[in-house]
């Protein structure tokens, strides 16, 4: 006999006894299972604000510099020769 193929073999009636034996424990447990319920927790509070006083108007971003625009050290260059070049 090839002991190549008595390894596969072999190695294959293993590999399905441990699936069985992991379905019969997951079985096992399923049905031996048994459920505790806990105590609901409180929910915590919120306090409740006028959202008036919350909002203070749309903020606006900074104006973000285009590659071609001259770069804003002072340089005198271009953003992308400057400070936009890549590293």
């Amino acid at each position: 006999r090839d002991p190549l193929v008595e390894y596969k073999v072999e190695a294959a009636r293993m590999f399905d006894d441990l699936l069985r034996s992991i379905q019969s424990a997951v079985a096992h447990t399923i049905y031996h299972v048994s459920l505790v319920q806990q105590p609901a927790r409180p929910r915590p509070q919120r306090m409740v604000t006028n959202r008036a006083e919350e909002t203070t108007g749309p903020t606006k971003a900074a104006k973000k510099v285009g590659r071609n625009d001259p770069c804003p050290c002072g340089s005198g260059k271009k953003y992308k020769f400057c400070h936009g070049r890549a590293a």
